[in-house]
């Protein structure tokens, strides 16, 4: 599924975004596919999380800006992994810091700056996922712009949100 899926956002909602020759689109999609192809990554995938906001906001919002643009609809795969970085920042804080809990009950570590940290443990204290939407996308320190200004985007990321609450992350995957 996940292959699929990330197949199907490169191809059908990233690459038609970037004004490029298509032999660099094609190295880009290729290095993409390397990289989650690759076995060791899962090991690494806590270590790429850094600061996972700044990289959304530098590598996959503007693709999902200039989808909306050109379409005039919302990229469905896009902010699909718009509301799953939502849902990975779903976060508590003990002693050790600040973490998160799979589906499955495991914690896992979440290391970003402070202050956005701060943010997200004190929204998901708020169980409606169209809040959790509206705040998230509102907050322009994370983003750099208001996300609800975008139409229709807090709606559809609330639901991508209360299908991975509903059914978990991999079955609302699938969904798509």
């Amino acid at each position: 599924a996940f292959n699929d899926y990330l197949n199907a956002l490169i191809f059908e909602e990233v690459i038609p975004t970037i004004d490029l020759p298509k032999d660099e689109l094609k190295e880009f999609a290729d290095a993409v596919f390397e990289r989650f192809g690759n076995p060791f990554i899962k090991h690494r995938l806590l270590d790429i999380s850094l600061n996972s906001v700044s990289k959304y906001t530098a590598r996959c919002l503007p693709s999902l800006i200039d989808y909306v643009e050109e379409k005039k609809e919302l990229p469905k795969r896009l902010t699909f992994a718009l509301a799953a970085l939502l849902k990975f920042y779903d976060v508590k804080k003990d002693d050790e810091g600040y973490y998160g809990i799979r589906e499955n009950g495991d914690r896992y570590p979440v290391k970003d700056d402070a202050k956005n940290l701060e943010f997200f443990e004190n929204l998901w204290k708020e169980k409606d996922s169209a809040v959790v939407a509206q705040k998230a996308l509102e907050n322009q320190d994370l983003w750099q712009r208001d996300l609800t200004l975008i139409p229709n985007v807090v709606k559809q990321v609330a639901t991508h949100l209360e299908n991975m609450s509903l059914f978990g992350v991999q079955k609302a995957l699938k969904s798509l």
